[in-house]
């Protein structure tokens, strides 16, 4: 009868070996939880930083596009210390130059607006191109 119950009891206990086996998979298992979420976290601040720059380039078109070429572009509200630089192109179209149309005849004429976003550091961050039609009386030579 003492046979049977000591030997009840040791099926119960988990033997050392079995609990530093459960230890090494439930740590492996966290290890590669913890590297996904730092990733995800590194890949959001990047994502975060590209909605920054896209808002700061929408809003510089949009700026540009209502106040006309001659306006200079406040760059206070750029997030962090962000540059603009803008400037009016010629428009470019292969579509335009074979067709012959275009609204010159009423005193417009169409023109590229290219707005590159620079960081701090000189960096290039991103651009922004918008075909736009000016008057034929103003002068482009925007930018900053």
């Amino acid at each position: 009868m003492k046979m049977k119950e000591s030997k009840r009891k040791s099926l119960i206990f988990f033997t050392l070996l079995e609990v530093v086996i459960a230890l090494s998979i439930l740590s492996l298992g966290i290890s590669g939880i913890l590297y996904y979420m730092s990733s995800s976290l590194d890949r959001s601040e990047k994502n975060m930083e590209t909605v920054d720059w896209n808002h700061d380039l929408i809003q510089a078109a949009e700026y540009l596009l209502l106040c006309g070429p001659e306006a200079d572009l406040d760059e206070s509200w750029l997030s962090g210390e962000n540059r603009i630089v803008y400037e009016y192109l010629p428009y470019q179209d292969e579509e335009t130059e074979r067709t012959g149309l275009s609204a010159e005849p009423v005193g417009l004429h169409l023109e590229t607006l290219k707005i590159t976003l620079y960081e701090e550091d000189g960096f290039e961050a991103d651009s922004l191109s918008v075909e736009t039609f000016c008057e034929d009386n103003t002068r482009y030579a925007g930018g900053k």
